[in-house]
């Protein structure tokens, strides 16, 4: 099966041990309502994909966030090897627009 999720990952402080870190968050809107670790919640769908190895997961990411937080994120997750990524200088969704074309699962 196919899973599609639209997430906003937002960079939140966090005060620990007399120093402040800065995590990837999932939350809509205004953070201090609720959010979610983006790492805990990327750990999750890895489980799901371990369990489900023929289904498909895409995340369309509205990103508040730096770079450098989503791949700490994704890293600290284990999700990153299940992740397809385009070459470097590869045509990309961004920028072929509806002439893109999606890889197989077997690629």
């Amino acid at each position: 099966g196919v899973r599609g999720f639209m997430i906003d990952v937002h960079d939140l402080e966090e005060q620990g041990s007399g120093n402040t870190t800065t995590t990837a968050h999932l939350c809509h809107g205004d953070c201090r309502i609720g959010s979610l670790p983006l790492a805990a919640s990327l750990a999750q769908m890895n489980t799901y994909l371990d369990a489900h190895p023929t289904d498909v997961v895409v995340l369309l990411v509205e990103q508040y966030s730096t770079d450098d937080s989503v791949a700490a994120a994704v890293n600290a997750s284990g999700l990153g090897s299940k992740m397809w990524r385009p070459p470097s200088g590869a045509a990309t969704p961004a920028t072929a627009g509806s002439a893109f074309a999606w890889p197989t699962l077997n690629e």
